[in-house]
């Protein structure tokens, strides 16, 4: 791909020096790392909803860990969201049900 620009930015150390780790982890450069991140955060994502799995964290304790698109953070969401979260999709399936047979 021919490069048809270039863009500096100053970052915090902290995430520079997590940059140069995700991309190093990836095997590229940090450059292509950021350009790889900008690209697929700049579209809408192809949600998956996909791999709900329980998790525990010190910051936000016991939760459900759900994965929201390829490439994309986790969602984690209480016991109780997720308990209303599925009763609002298995109503909303059932009112599409309905549509369908009509």
């Amino acid at each position: 791909m021919v490069k048809a620009a270039a863009i500096s930015i100053r970052v915090a150390p902290e995430l520079k020096a997590r940059l140069e780790e995700e991309a190093a982890k990836a095997g590229s450069t940090v450059a292509a790392y950021v350009e790889r991140a900008l690209a697929v955060h700049s579209q809408p994502p192809n949600l998956e909803l996909s791999d709900p799995e329980v998790v525990h964290t010190m910051k936000a304790g016991t939760c459900i860990k759900l994965n929201l698109a390829k490439g994309w953070p986790v969602a984690l969401l209480s016991p109780e969201r997720a308990e209303r979260l599925a009763k609002e999709l298995s109503s909303a399936v059932a009112a599409a049900k309905r549509l369908q047979s009509k």
